[in-house]
């Protein structure tokens, strides 16, 4: 994928990639050294120098004693099928079952599946096949978090790093029937303000790195477009209401 010159060219880029889940196109817009950085990390993170100690059921009922102990049991289980490294290596880079298999990826196919594993795709199937929502529900919750950005501008920071500056794209506060019920409660002028800031406070910033070519590439971290900040929840009411709503 050619790379382009500016920061922001560079910015629309990554966002149609992430869009279309073209998870790879979005890595191959990342600087090379912190690609080898990102898995080096990811690395060191499945292979610790010393096993985290295993928990216990006595672990469980020293700081409740009042549970029952097949409770303990149950969510015992429960803990150590989520602290396995298989899965958890399957869940952070689909496709990938063993740090040996991790070790002999490309440092940008490592991104790209980073990238794929926190998706919101795979966390609503994650949550699927672990029954906690039902199917039905997983192309709304898709729609939902489909992720829209504006770019609002470049800082540069020295010769060689370039911070760009964006938010979120809401939609006004004014088009939605909750948001419209609140305004009308407020007096005018907060109604302005309500208006003009909502949405644009606590901008976002996702930094890149000049080249030796001049171009410029995002830096490959966890906090790459917030990607490792999302985070898919689903509450009971919301799954009963969509349910009722299929059921009609």
């Amino acid at each position: 994928m050619p790379t382009p010159a500016e920061p922001l060219a560079l910015f629309d880029a990554a966002l149609n990639a992430l869009n279309a889940e073209d998870w790879r196109g979005a890595a191959q817009l990342c600087d090379p050294v912190s690609l080898r950085a990102f898995k080096r990390q990811l690395l060191e993170r499945f292979t610790p120098d010393r096993p985290p100690r295993e928990l216990t059921i006595e672990d469980l009922l020293r700081h409740t004693p009042d549970k029952p102990r097949q409770v303990a049991e149950y969510e015992l289980a429960q803990h150590r099928r989520r602290a396995d490294p298989r899965r958890r290596i399957e869940e952070e880079l689909p496709g990938v079952p063993s740090v040996d298999d991790l070790q002999q990826l490309d440092a940008v196919d490592v991104f790209a599946r980073w990238l794929d594993g926190r998706s919101v795709r795979r966390q609503v199937e994650r949550q699927v096949a672990d029954a906690r929502i039902p199917r039905a529900v997983d192309g709304a919750v898709l729609r939902q978090y489909h992720p829209a950005y504006i770019a609002l501008g470049v800082v540069l920071d020295g010769t060689r790093l370039a911070h760009v500056i964006y938010r979120h794209n809401f939609v006004s506060m004014a088009d939605t029937p909750e948001g419209a019920k609140w305004l009308a409660k407020r007096p005018p002028d907060e109604q302005e303000l309500a208006r003009e800031v909502r949405g644009h406070q606590h901008p976002n910033v996702v930094t890149c790195r000049r080249q030796s070519d001049e171009t410029w590439r995002f830096i490959a971290d966890h906090s790459f477009f917030n990607v490792g900040s999302i985070h898919v929840r689903v509450q009971p009411d919301i799954e009963q209401e969509r349910r009722n709503k299929d059921a009609v």
